[in-house]
Order: structure tokens, then C-alpha cells, then sequence
């Protein structure tokens, strides 16, 4: 199983647990649930090509080290929406987001990147 297949089971079990536990089962929770599932599959991969850009020594993108950084600020403005609106599947995804860079750092300090590749 590739790491992403891994990641990506983790967060759909976190996804629909939080779901089923925080939300009536409304069709809007699930349909938000479904969309925050696919907005972390599309972080998966920008965060995968973020870390193969970042390592190269003179990266094409210079404005690539700016992604995460406008990854927390949407984020945040994302949870102050989502508990106003009273959104709790979206809720959950935010903290996945969140954590989810941190875990990449410390998946890459145990598996660099090999730039061979």
C-alpha cells in the first residue's frame, strides 16, 4: 500500500466516524464530508509536489514556500466559518489540514526524499 492509499484511508475513516458521531446524517453533511474527503486528496498531491519542488535547489516557483502558509490562513478562516454555520464533518477536515503538513515533515524526516528520482 502506497503511503497516499494509507493517508487517504486514514482521513475517510476519520470522515465518516466524525460524521455518523457529530451530525444528524443530514444530506448536506454528507455531501460536505464528501468534499472535504476530495479537497484532501488534492492537498495530498499539492503537498507531494510542494516537497519535490521545495528540494530542488533552485526551485522553478519561488512563491511555492507562500502554499502552506495560505493553506492555515484559509484554514482558519474556514473553521470560523464552519462553526458559525454550525458545519462539523468540514470542522474535522480542518484539523486533518492542519496536521496534516506537520505529519509530511516528519514522514520526510523518516523517508527523504530521494533526488535521484
Amino acid at each position: 500500500m502506497k503511503t497516499y492509499h494509507f493517508e487517504s484511508l486514514i482521513a475517510a475513516l476519520i470522515l465518516v466516524i466524525s460524521t455518523m458521531l457529530l451530525t444528524t446524517g443530514r444530506v448536506e453533511d454528507w455531501l460536505t464530508m464528501l468534499g472535504v474527503f476530495f479537497l484532501f486528496q488534492y492537498v495530498s498531491i499539492g503537498n507531494r509536489l510542494e516537497e519535490r519542488h521545495a528540494s530542488q535547489e533552485n526551485p522553478e516557483v519561488a512563491c511555492v514556500r507562500w502554499m502552506s502558509r495560505y493553506m492555515y490562513i484559509k484554514e482558519a478562516f474556514f473553521v470560523a466559518s464552519f462553526i458559525v454555520i454550525g458545519l462539523y464533518p468540514p470542522l474535522v477536515g480542518s484539523a486533518i489540514f492542519m496536521i496534516y503538513p506537520a505529519w509530511r515533515k516528519l514522514w520526510r524526516k523518516w523517508y527523504p526524499l530521494n533526488r535521484n528520482k
